[in-house]
C-alpha cells in the first residue's frame, strides 16, 4: 500500500492514538456487545494501531475465544506482555484476507479511508468472515463537519483537507482520524462525536449450517 502518512513513528502518535482510543473505543464496543460477540467467539481487528480494541477484544471472548490483530506496523504493541489469545500479525488487508472463512466478527475503525483500493481491502475483510459472522466497519462522515460553525472551525477542517489531498489521503465523504488533538479540546469533542456518530456498516455473511 500507499506509504502512510499518520506512521506510528511520528512524535505524538502514541498520544493520538491514545486519544482516539479514548474517544471513540466506547462506541466501538457498544457496536460489538450489541452483536451478541462473546466468550469462545474468534475475532479480527484490521489496522489496531495501539491495540486497545484488540486487548479488549480478547478479554470479551475469553480464554475459549481468540481475538487476532492485524495491522501494516506493529511497533506500538508488546507481543511479549500480550494475552494468550490475542495474537498481532503484520500484514496488509488490501493483499489478502486473513485466515479466510474462520471470524466470528471482522471489525476496522478508521482504516479504508487510508488504504490505496477500498475494493480490495472490502473483498478480503468479507473472505475472512466464518459463515453466520459480521463485519462492522466504522468509518468517519465528513458532512457534519464540512458545514461546521464557528467560522475558525471550518477554517480548520479547510486547511487539513488541504493538506490530507497533499499527502494522499482520500477524504471523498470521510474525514481523516488525526485532528482531535489540533483543536481546542471541547470542539474537538464536539465535532468528534458528530462526525463519528452514525458511519456503521453491519453486513452478515451467509447463515451457518
Amino acid at each position: 500500500m500507499a506509504e502512510y502518512v499518520l506512521d506510528h513513528h511520528l512524535d505524538g502518535e502514541r498520544s493520538r492514538l491514545a486519544l482516539m482510543s479514548r474517544l471513540l473505543d466506547p462506541m466501538h464496543r457498544r457496536y460489538i456487545e450489541a452483536l451478541g460477540i462473546g466468550p469462545g467467539a474468534r475475532t479480527l481487528e484490521v489496522g489496531f494501531g495501539n491495540g486497545s480494541v484488540s486487548s479488549w477484544l480478547a478479554e470479551l471472548v475469553g480464554p475459549t475465544g481468540q481475538a487476532v490483530a492485524v495491522d501494516i506496523d506493529l511497533s506500538l504493541v508488546d507481543q511479549n506482555t500480550a494475552p494468550a489469545n490475542l495474537d498481532y500479525l503484520q500484514a496488509d488487508i488490501v493483499a489478502g484476507p486473513v485466515d479466510p472463512g474462520t471470524f466470528d466478527l471482522v471489525t476496522a475503525r478508521a482504516v479504508l479511508h487510508h488504504v490505496t483500493d477500498v475494493d480490495a481491502a472490502m473483498r478480503n475483510l468479507v473472505a475472512s468472515l466464518a459463515p453466520g459472522g459480521a463485519i462492522l466497519l466504522i468509518e468517519p462522515d465528513f458532512l457534519p463537519v464540512s458545514i461546521a460553525e464557528p467560522a475558525e472551525v471550518h477554517r480548520f477542517w479547510e486547511g487539513w483537507l488541504t493538506w490530507s489531498r497533499e499527502q494522499g489521503i482520500d477524504c471523498s465523504g470521510t474525514v481523516p482520524d488525526g485532528y482531535a488533538e489540533c483543536c481546542n479540546p471541547q470542539v474537538a469533542k464536539t465535532i468528534q462525536e458528530r462526525a463519528w456518530s452514525s458511519p456503521i456498516w453491519y453486513v452478515p455473511a451467509a447463515p451457518k449450517g
